[in-house]
């Protein structure tokens, strides 16, 4: 949780008040989340897989190469807080073909990059439409 230090007043206001206090934490939100986004510019190759998303994975018939191919070149990253980002792709599913979103959601903040879970959705208009590092 961020704590607000008062250092300083702004110019020529008599007291700080609570809401200089909010615009500084907003500020620092915002360098948070540009400093998760810079983490997320390179494609990332190198990820251990858990036992979690490995089951998620299984359970939901979702290859190791899918979720590889996502993370190497994303349609979308969209930087969820601080140190979490979900990156994610359109993929063609099943025979015939059918295709859906791909979302992989990482932790940005550990090194190498450590997926989290990963699932498929055919609501595709509904995640595309926020606001994303980069567009499909």
């Amino acid at each position: 949780m961020l704590a607000c230090v008062l250092l300083s007043r702004p110019r020529g206001s008599v007291q700080p008040g609570p809401q200089w206090c909010t615009i500084r934490l907003a500020a620092k939100r915002r360098n948070q989340v540009k400093k998760a986004a810079a983490m997320t510019d390179s494609p990332i190759t190198e990820y251990p897989l858990t036992d979690h998303p490995q089951l998620e994975m299984e359970r939901r018939q979702i290859t190791e190469a899918e979720v590889a191919q996502v993370l190497a070149a994303p349609e979308q990253i969209e930087v969820v807080r601080s140190g979490h980002a979900v990156y994610q792709s359109r993929i063609g599913f099943g025979e015939p073909a059918r295709i859906y979103l791909l979302r992989v959601f990482v932790d940005t903040d550990r090194r190498p990059v450590q997926v989290v879970t990963a699932y498929r959705t055919s609501r595709i208009e509904k995640y595309s439409g926020r606001n994303h590092e980069s567009d499909i």
